[in-house]
């Protein structure tokens, strides 16, 4: 997921940020996991939903203090899609018998 997101924010050429960024991942599975159920948000995910969800995040994130209209930008994104995933089928155990 550190590459999807490097190359969202054209970071490639570079490690200066990795560990900033990692640490924003984290935060985006667990937010996934804490405020909208879902279950298998984790950092092997290969589903592409939680990837992006978690990549738009932590795009987010690293905008917060260098350019704040583009965080609030990406921040409605994230939640637009963590509201989709909260509501699709498959993502969560919220109704099912358990």
């Amino acid at each position: 997921m550190l590459e999807a997101v490097k190359n969202a924010l054209q970071l490639t050429t570079t490690t200066k940020y990795d560990s900033e960024l990692t640490g924003y991942i984290h935060a985006g599975l667990q937010d996934l996991t804490v405020t909208a159920g879902v279950t298998n948000a984790t950092t092997d995910s290969t589903d592409p939903l939680i990837q992006r969800a978690v990549a738009t995040y932590a795009c987010a994130q690293f905008y917060l203090t260098r350019d704040s209209s583009q965080y609030a930008v990406m921040m409605a994104a994230y939640e637009s899609q963590k509201g989709s995933l909260r509501q699709a089928t498959g993502y969560t155990n919220w109704g099912n018998d358990a």
